[in-house]
């Protein structure tokens, strides 16, 4: 190969290289934000549970 064909595929690969690197960073983004909204609504879930579950005990405490 001629070194202009050379440089050339070595820039069309280091391009290639910075593309996936960037792609993969934003989809490490993606998923750190998924995986912040799963623990956030995990602790609501929690929260809701335990209101519930405090309800049953006081309606069971006071019966009809």
């Amino acid at each position: 190969m001629e070194r202009k064909e050379l440089t050339s595929k070595h820039e069309q690969l280091r391009a290639a290289s910075e593309s996936a690197e960037i792609m993969h960073k934003r989809e490490r983004a993606a998923q750190q934000s998924a995986l912040a909204e799963a623990r956030k609504k995990e602790e609501n879930l929690k929260k809701s549970l335990g209101i519930q579950k405090e309800c049953v005990a006081n309606v069971s405490f006071y019966p009809k």
